[in-house]
């Protein structure tokens, strides 16, 4: 029997880090506390993705996190889709 695949859009507020956005989001998505998800440094460095969407303009990253795929875009919002 396949597995359910779960996809969130998830939008990131004004003063919310991506990292942090990434954090809260997998969490909901893989139904687990922030504090079970695997160190966030050892798959992107937090401070290198906060940096990367930082003030305006058009970005685009995705990578893969826990048991989840996730893509930032412009820093405003992420996609996460359970592996």
């Amino acid at each position: 029997m396949a597995s359910l695949t779960w996809v969130m859009e998830y939008e990131i507020d004004s003063g919310e880090s991506v990292s942090q956005a990434v954090l809260t989001s997998v969490g909901i998505v893989e139904d687990t506390a922030i504090t079970n998800l695997p160190v966030l440094y050892e798959t992107v460095d937090p401070d290198a993705l906060d940096a990367i969407f930082a003030g305006d303009g058009n970005r685009r990253m995705s990578f893969a996190f826990s048991n989840s795929c996730i893509e930032v875009y412009n820093g405003e919002y992420l996609i996460v889709e359970s592996a």
